[in-house]
């Protein structure tokens, strides 16, 4: 699948989509979905990226999304993150984009 992620997106999946303890398989998938969203350092430097006020900022203005092609493993598990999210009633609005991407609208 091929998806279009901003720099917000990219810190929220990395940050909260992806599991701490798994199967081999699943951390195997993890360790993929790093290496793709992972900001890189010249898009670390590029963007500005800092730490204020326990927030991480960048400089929206030079923001690039990134088109990643995800294997439907990938999708999968990024898919469970946010559907455990919606099931819990704990899904945020600025996520519902993101939602939308990895499950669908209306789903």
């Amino acid at each position: 699948m091929k998806v279009e992620l901003g720099v917000f997106e990219r810190l929220w999946l990395l940050n909260n989509a992806l599991p701490k303890k798994s199967s081999a398989v699943n951390l195997r998938i993890t360790q993929e979905l790093i290496s793709v969203l992972g900001l890189k350092a010249e898009e670390h430097k590029a963007l500005g990226i800092r730490e204020e006020d326990d927030r991480i900022v960048w400089d929206n203005g030079k923001e690039k999304v990134l088109e990643a092609e995800l294997s439907e493993a990938q999708v999968e598990l990024l898919a469970k993150s946010l559907k455990d999210l919606d099931e819990k009633g704990e899904l945020e609005l600025a996520l519902l984009p993101l939602y939308d991407k990895f499950v669908g609208e209306g789903a």
